[in-house]
């Protein structure tokens, strides 16, 4: 994604600009050094992985973000709202308190867009999907020979 992004942004943005990979708990910029914050589909994580201890997580990767962009920055956090649905929704009960923590603790705003999967066929679908997603996800497109697989993407942002 970063050599697309570098791709892209080499042809279309003004100087200045920088790409990073980091690790949520700890980006690689001086306070305020950021104009945006992006956090995509990492922090959603943590409900599956620290069960006990994700709120933790999560608040310690914002508290983060906030310190990189200071007051004028924008903090931008995607996940899902569901793969395989053709309306928005959070996929499972600790995604939607995590999402409820965005928006009633920390003002972040919520948008969402379609962001479907495009495959040539069931089979090609079935087969990508399946190791992220899982056996039921790929039956489905097999059962219903689907070639395009609806995604909900949700877009959360705030000023810093």
């Amino acid at each position: 994604m970063l050599r697309v992004a570098r791709q892209r942004l080499s042809r279309e943005a003004a100087p200045g600009w920088c790409l990073a990979r980091a690790e949520n708990r700890r980006l690689p910029v001086r306070d305020a050094g950021a104009d945006l914050a992006l956090a995509g589909w990492s922090l959603g994580h943590a409900i599956e992985w620290s069960p006990q201890g994700w709120r933790e997580l999560i608040e310690g990767a914002l508290q983060e973000m906030r310190r990189a962009v200071g007051a004028g920055g924008t903090l931008l956090i995607l996940e899902t709202l569901g793969t395989g649905e053709q309306t928005p929704r959070p996929p499972t009960e600790g995604l939607a308190r995590y999402y409820e923590l965005l928006e009633q603790t920390h003002g972040f705003q919520r948008r969402w867009a379609r962001t479907d999967y495009a495959f040539d066929s069931p089979q090609q679908a079935a087969d990508r999907l399946r190791f992220f997603f899982g056996d039921e996800l790929a039956g489905r497109v097999l059962d219903e020979q689907l070639t395009i697989v609806p995604e909900c993407t949700g877009f959360w942002y705030r000023q810093g």
